[in-house]
């Protein structure tokens, strides 16, 4: 898996906006046949100000596109614009917490430690122990 930081310099490289797929050539103002799609770039609120076009080709016995992008994979492309930067977000929300709880843990170990008589700690770890023994 690439570096968490390499996603994101991608996602940042990668043209700002609204990115839609679309396989209505009126809307993306293109002419092809059926089977393309499109991915709209909207950088503006009223007009789409960049068009990808994968242009669509024949299709197999089972109706997918060959040698081109299917409309499902454009979509997918398409919604990995916002998608990408949403789960580094809660990547780096889950870190953080991850971060928080540790040191939560950490604090109260080293309280345990101080308070608790080397006995008290023997009596507690062996409760834990026989507690997850029982299930």
């Amino acid at each position: 898996m690439r570096e968490i930081e390499q996603i994101r310099a991608g996602c940042e490289a990668a043209t700002p906006g609204l990115w839609e797929s679309t396989d209505d050539a009126d809307q993306a103002g293109y002419k092809r046949d059926q089977y393309g799609a499109s991915i709209l770039v909207k950088c503006k609120e009223d007009s789409w100000c960049d068009l990808y076009v994968i242009e669509g080709g024949e299709q197999d016995e089972q109706g997918a596109a060959i040698g081109v992008l299917r409309n499902a994979d454009a979509a997918f492309i398409a919604h990995a614009r916002q998608d990408i930067p949403d789960l580094l977000a809660a990547l780096e929300a889950k870190d953080a917490e991850i971060e928080q709880l540790t040191n939560a843990l950490d604090a109260a170990v080293e309280l345990f430690e101080d308070e608790c008589t080397p006995n008290e700690q023997d009596a507690f770890v062996w409760k834990i122990q026989t507690q997850e023994l029982l299930g």
